[in-house]
């Protein structure tokens, strides 16, 4: 299965949308009446304006809501890679997964291409999606005396539709963008889907993704980790700065955390046990330009197996989608253990070598110094002087007496810049992916990840199914689909 039915356990806490269907049938107007404001680009054009998927969030009646707009299911701008990819960033914009696809459909403009929308979804993404698939009419307003049941009771199109996917749909006036009761009535249907927001839909085994500079890749299991990452550059310098905060436990990394975002957000309460188990985002603003923080669990984690644990890093690349910015290896002064020392090294065997170049060391109480320079501390210390070597060499020293010193914050902001050229280069997930099996299969990949063209014969799930719960996949690179990537920096 290319999607498996996720359950969380907080029911109604947010509402993920996504928006598909073709181009010109309302999307973005549909965005911006569910949101209530005018966020999407919906302006009367001779092309189409949506050619990336967007992410815009809001708030309906004290309810967080995320709405993405996507590019036109056969796209007149897009190749049909190009459109997958996108499709496949809708997703990722929805993490963990989105509860509802809203197929978006113009009454009365029914062609053939809306007709094979939903097969279009399903290809593209799995078949599972139209398990979280409703129908949402635009132009509600064009039925005039008529109702839309009896419209449907007359249309053996739209019954087959509603037969392929959950089988709920809701229409749109869109003469009242204002009626916010439209828009209860629309959310009320996606719980109904998505059981108040518990069960959401989310890629897991066989998932197709698109190759770097448009080749394509087919993995087999569940994507785990990168062999190799990449640079990518944005076009927003400044935009936006995404901060991972990585280190062992108890050495301050949520504090660190409400320091830089300014307000006490990361549990940072005296305990008897570490209190991060899980990667969390909190999103600020620092004079007019919006940061994102992700607090991490221990690299030693005395609560988490490795395996979690490495399953908490990759989730904190997710969370700081498209990617961080940079890693910062927080370190207590006065507390290098061996741990410590290790923790760059935990890090790169857990994501990548290439981590290092993303990373920067953050020393907390830096009230500790007294009289001493942090330069002197380095130049007497060989351990630190050999952890500056192996990462970006970059450093910056958080007194914890001063929290409330904004310039602190501005002077590591300003380091962080120097490393990710002003927010234009961030860590990036990569195509040279390590991936683990189907239902905890290990997948063994011989001499690399290379070959760049589909073979005849890919490795199929059903191929797998004689194989004994320890014993590994052996595949030869005859059989992965992927492509080969470069050891230097890939920009956009």
């Amino acid at each position: 299965m290319a999607s498996r039915i996720y359950y969380s356990n907080r029911p109604g806490a947010d509402l993920r949308v996504v928006l598909v269907g073709q181009e010109r049938v309302g999307k973005s107007s549909a965005g911006n009446t569910i949101l209530g404001k005018k966020e999407f680009n919906c302006r009367i054009s001779s092309i189409p304006l949506t050619v990336s998927s967007e992410k815009i969030e809001g708030e309906f009646r004290g309810r967080r809501v995320s709405v993405v707009d996507t590019p036109g299911l056969c796209s007149s701008q897009l190749s049909a890679q190009q459109v997958e990819a996108e499709l496949i960033k809708a997703v990722e914009l929805s993490y963990p997964g989105p509860h509802v696809f809203l197929l978006t459909l113009q009454l009365g403009r029914f062609t053939p291409q809306e007709q094979r929308g939903l097969q279009t979804l399903q290809s593209m993404l799995s078949p599972e999606v139209s398990q979280h698939t409703m129908l949402l009419f635009t132009y509600g307003d064009r039925l005039e005396d008529m109702s839309m049941e009896q419209l449907i009771r007359e249309d053996v199109i739209l019954q087959g539709l509603l037969q392929s996917c959950s089988g709920v749909y809701h229409v749109f006036n869109n003469r009242e963008t204002g009626d916010r009761r439209q828009v209860q009535e629309l959310l009320d249907k996606i719980d109904s889907i998505s059981k108040g927001g518990t069960v959401h839909y989310e890629m897991g085994a066989q998932t197709r993704v698109s190759g770097v500079w448009g080749l394509p890749i087919k993995v087999i299991g569940n994507i785990r980790k990168g062999g190799d990452w990449l640079c990518s550059k944005i076009t927003e310098p400044g935009a936006d700065l995404r901060v991972v905060l990585v280190g062992q436990e108890r050495v301050g990394k949520s504090s660190a955390g409400n320091t830089i975002l300014g307000k006490k957000e990361f549990n940072c309460r005296i305990s008897s046990i570490p209190l991060t188990v899980s990667s969390e985002k909190i999103e600020g603003e620092f004079r007019g330009r919006r940061v994102s923080v992700v607090d991490t669990p221990g690299l030693c984690s005395s609560q988490l197996s490795a395996q979690q644990l490495e399953a908490e890093l990759i989730k904190a690349v997710q969370l700081s989608n498209p990617g961080p910015h940079v890693f910062l290896l927080t370190l207590q002064l006065g507390r290098v253990t061996p741990q410590e020392q290790r923790g760059l090294q935990t890090l790169q065997s857990m994501l990548s070598p290439e981590v290092s170049k993303h990373t920067m060391l953050l020393f907390t109480y830096g009230d500790r110094l007294e009289d001493m320079s942090m330069e002197q501390l380095i130049r007497e210390d060989v351990i630190l002087q050999g952890l500056l070597r192996k990462c970006s060499g970059e450093y910056h020293v958080f007194n914890n007496r001063e929290t409330g010193d904004r310039r602190q914050v501005q002077e590591l902001l300003d380091k962080i810049d120097s490393i990710s050229k002003g927010g234009t280069v961030h860590y990036e997930m990569g195509a040279q992916t390590r991936v683990s099996g189907v239902w905890g299969l290990p997948v063994r990949v011989y001499g690399g990840i290379r070959q760049e063209v589909a073979p005849a014969n890919p490795v199929t799930v059903s191929g797998l199914l004689g194989r004994t719960h320890r014993q590994p996949l052996e595949a030869d690179p005859a059989v992965i689909s992927t492509v080969k990537t470069p050891k230097t920096d890939k920009r956009r």
